[in-house]
């Protein structure tokens, strides 16, 4: 199969999304290939847009294996010297991405009808990847921002890294950007997947998305994610635990034990009017965090000065 007969999709969406697990549960089938999360597409663009010499090939090779999570991938690098090589005079900046890709489906699932970048950033620079390839399309997981919020401070607690105020603020803004992105045609077909309807209706949410990228549906697709296909190297599997396991509907509700009642009031009163646009549940309790609202206007403002950003 040639470079020009598979298709190519994008997953994205705010980090902790359920993009790790999406991309685990589509690569159980056997037409679908979806690398490892890695923005290698998008980095080298500014140095490479014009294109790539034959002898600028070195240094493009360099620079693209300089990106730790691109080696992660196992991509050989002789081979797509020879690649770049091949085509003869100058390599269009997206035909060396394809070709990145052919190596990859040809080493892994060589058979693959479509192939895949998932890269969670993605999904704020979709007029980008428009032009890089006018023919992809894209999935957008979608999910709670108390359930965003919620894993994203597991994962930087056990680096010692979590900051409850960049953390609430990053996901502020950005499920602010889904909704406008949800409400407005998109150069790019796009579709849009909740994550509490991929765990809790997964069957009939994945034949959606199989027709949507052009795929049969396979009962393989609901198969736990632990196939050698979903490639998660081994240093990074600490962070992506549940996205081996099977769509369990516990994760829709899990934020309640992660976070603190100040972090579950504070974000559902900046997002307020977005939890309502998507369905999302309404806070259910009152505490003293969600009845004084005065105590989110001086938060709001202090996040403003420290930032140094407008709020709203």
């Amino acid at each position: 199969m040639s470079s020009e007969q598979y298709d190519i999709i994008f997953i994205g969406g705010i980090q902790r999304s359920g993009t790790t697990f999406l991309r685990g549960l589509l690569n159980n089938h056997k037409d679908v290939l979806i690398l490892y999360e890695c923005a290698f597409y998008k980095l080298l663009y500014n140095k490479y847009s014009n294109g790539i010499e034959k002898d600028s090939i070195g240094q493009f090779l360099d620079d693209l294996y300089n990106i730790r999570r691109f080696r992660l991938l196992g991509i050989d690098r002789q081979i797509l010297k020879e690649k770049l090589r091949q085509h003869g005079g100058l390599v269009p900046y997206p035909k060396s991405i394809r070709l990145v890709l052919d190596i990859y489906r040809e080493q892994n699932k060589p058979e693959a009808k479509v192939v895949g970048l998932k890269n969670p950033n993605a999904l704020f620079h979709l007029k980008f990847i428009h032009e890089l390839f006018p023919e992809a399309s894209f999935l957008n997981m979608i999910r709670d921002p108390r359930g965003v919020l919620g894993s994203l401070k597991k994962k930087r607690t056990k680096r010692g890294s979590y900051d409850r105020r960049e953390a609430i603020w990053m996901v502020y803004k950005r499920f602010r950007d889904v909704v406008n992105i949800h409400k407005n045609k998109q150069l790019i077909p796009i579709q849009h997947i909740l994550y509490r309807d991929l765990v809790s209706n997964p069957e009939s949410t994945i034949r959606e998305i199989c027709k949507f990228i052009g795929i049969i549906w396979s009962p393989d697709l609901l198969n736990s994610n632990k196939s050698e296909v979903l490639n998660i190297p081994e240093n990074e599997r600490w962070q992506h635990g549940l996205a081996l396991e099977k769509p369990n509907t516990d994760r829709i509700s899990a934020y309640k034990d992660e976070l603190d009642q100040a972090e579950i009031a504070i974000t559902e009163y900046l997002l307020k009017d977005e939890l309502d646009y998507f369905g999302m549940p309404q806070p259910t309790y009152r505490t003293t965090y969600t009845t004084y609202w005065e105590v989110f206007k001086i938060y709001t403002y202090r996040l403003q000065k420290s930032l140094g950003v407008a709020c709203f």
